[in-house]
């Protein structure tokens, strides 16, 4: 897809798309708990959006579990903008920031219902 930007970012510095992407995909699309989503732990992961066109449009976060083990989480895309490959560009982009010799494994945790968007 053409017009994508990839930028990885702290919670704080795009604290408004991250929230807002979650909040449309998660709490209103999917019926999650608003607690369940921002869980207390976005401040100290490193997050992923996509824009499209200048517009965040996705979203992701990578959180380290263990010196070799780290876990996708919170992948979410608008959905006007999924089966255009956004999914698999977060993906791409959260195994980039593995270090290789570090994260020996990654855990994708992804609800049910966002899996078909992977393969788009």
């Amino acid at each position: 897809m053409e017009n994508l930007v990839i930028k990885v970012v702290s919670f704080e510095e795009a604290i408004e798309p991250i929230q807002t992407i979650r909040r449309l995909v998660f709490q209103e699309e999917q019926g999650v708990d608003l607690a369940l989503d921002f869980d207390g732990l976005d401040d100290s992961t490193p997050h992923i959006i996509v824009y499209c066109a200048g517009l965040p449009v996705g979203t992701a976060r990578i959180r380290k579990l263990s010196d070799q083990t780290a876990k996708l989480e919170r992948m979410a895309v608008l959905p006007a903008y999924r089966g255009q490959g956004i999914g698999r560009e977060l993906v791409r982009a959260s195994l980039n920031l593995l270090p290789v010799k570090t994260f020996l494994r990654s855990g994708c945790m992804l609800r049910s219902m966002l899996k078909n968007f992977m393969r788009n």
